[in-house]
């Protein structure tokens, strides 16, 4: 009996030695788990205190290797969270100034389209203005690019690779011939919508831009009522303009077949009719329409309504917002013309004022190509005070210096300010162009 009892008693005490090891085991792999958080916890941390103290250079060098790491270490879509927060991280005014940049950057975005990531983007390049004693090209022909060029284009394609490495489908390896799918300015204006404008220069952005799709409605509704409304069918108007495109396609085809004919007389009597014949269509398309003057007052109405506000916004001490209801008013956002004097036409377009307008009043002058240069260097100007992007790699001088027709390669290094001083404007001009710019620094700004 008592060798029994001692039996019971050794298997309990190796029983609860057993049960004291499993506890101990489950101890030290808890422990393990917990002190490898507190690493990866303090990793972490460190990672953002550098991430915060970065200057933007040293954060797009790091961003580029984190990503070319992540190609080769990582499955894409992990790569694409790691663009996504750090895109996250921008304020509102800096993915305001990405979304301008993406609208410069569509040449080269279209090219990667069509041709792939190895694309020539030297083909951008336009032909240069031909001073006296320069060489005349054909027009198939362009002379080289200058080094000043090539670097502003590579400084362009650098800007625009980095939009697609935030926004687009794009996965590093520049081995590949990589074709862009990814709808990229749409992508960050969904992003800038979604983000919150925190200082006083993004909030009057923020509004700035919300009066110009408010007002771009507004007149596309004044234009539609001073058009008129069409009184005939759906049938009866395919129908005449069917007749117009097929009058188009044998004016074509006539002009073709005149390349290799012998009596163009007869040809050109045969394109003088047809013209006749479209321009009796196109007037029984405009005769047609019925206009209503209870919906022209009304649309008249809400126009004047929301061009009062929108017209408010040029008193702003901010070059982003007035450029914003700059290119609004004038119905194109072309920057290098956008103070020229050319505006969208229409009706509704004489229902409108703009300050180009206000500033030639103010210096008596009229609207005619004498005065485009310089009142647009004028605005240009203006804008540049009012601290729009005028260095000398903006979309104004890559479009002064690479893309405009005609381009100007000695421009290329410049600034906006210094181009137009030292080889846009003659001297003589240049005091023309600070008098109409100092107007609109009284009207708008004094």
């Amino acid at each position: 009996m008592g060798q029994k009892i001692l039996a019971y008693l050794f298997y309990g005490f190796l029983i609860l030695m057993v049960i004291a090891a499993l506890i101990l085991l489950k101890y030290q792999l808890d422990h393990k788990d917990i002190k490898q958080q507190q690493i990866d916890i303090r990793a972490n941390v460190v990672s953002h205190s550098e991430k915060d103290s970065k200057s933007p250079t040293e954060s797009n060098t790091r961003e580029k290797t984190e990503s070319e790491q992540s190609s080769e270490n990582m499955p894409l879509k992990a790569d694409q969270e790691l663009r996504q927060e750090e895109a996250g991280t921008l304020s509102y005014l800096d993915i305001y100034r990405q979304l301008n940049q993406a609208k410069t950057c569509q040449p080269i975005f279209l090219k990667w389209q069509s041709d792939g990531s190895k694309a020539d983007l030297e083909s951008l390049i336009s032909k240069p203005y031909t001073y006296y004693g320069d060489p005349i090209y054909q027009l198939d022909q362009k002379p080289p690019i200058t080094t000043a060029q090539k670097q502003l284009l590579q400084q362009w394609k650098d800007q625009c690779l980095n939009l697609w490495r935030l926004y687009g489908k794009y996965t590093t390896d520049l081995q590949d011939n990589q074709f862009l799918i990814a709808a990229i300015e749409e992508n960050i204006e969904l992003r800038l919508n979604s983000t919150l404008p925190e200082t006083k220069r993004e909030q009057a952005i923020k509004q700035v831009l919300k009066l110009t799709g408010q007002w771009r409605h507004r007149f596309t509704e004044l234009e539609q009522a001073l058009s008129g409304e069409n009184s005939l069918t759906e049938a009866e108007l395919a129908d005449i303009n069917s007749q117009i495109e097929q009058l188009s396609d044998e004016q074509f085809q006539i002009i073709a077949d005149s390349q290799t004919a012998q009596n163009n007389s007869n040809l050109t009597d045969q394109i003088a009719r047809i013209n006749q014949e479209i321009s009796e269509l196109n007037d029984i398309l405009m005769q047609q329409k019925v206009k209503n003057p209870d919906t022209i007052a009304q649309a008249k109405a809400a126009f004047e309504s929301i061009d009062q506000q929108l017209f408010k916004q040029f008193y702003t001490p901010y070059g982003e917002v007035f450029y914003e209801a700059l290119k609004t008013v004038v119905g194109h956002d072309n920057l290098r013309y956008i103070g020229s004097g050319y505006s969208a036409g229409g009706q509704a377009s004489y229902q409108r004022i703009t300050p180009i307008n206000m500033v030639m009043e103010a210096n008596n002058l009229r609207t005619n190509p004498w005065h485009r240069e310089t009142v647009s260097s004028a605005t240009l100007l203006y804008l540049c005070e009012l601290g729009m992007d005028c260095s000398a790699n903006s979309q104004l001088m890559i479009n002064f210096c690479l893309t405009g027709y005609p381009s100007y390669p000695t421009g290329c290094g410049l600034t906006v300010h210094e181009f137009l001083r030292q080889q846009l404007i003659s001297p003589n001009q240049w005091t023309d162009v600070q008098s109409l710019k100092n107007s609109y620094q009284e009207i708008f700004n004094g």
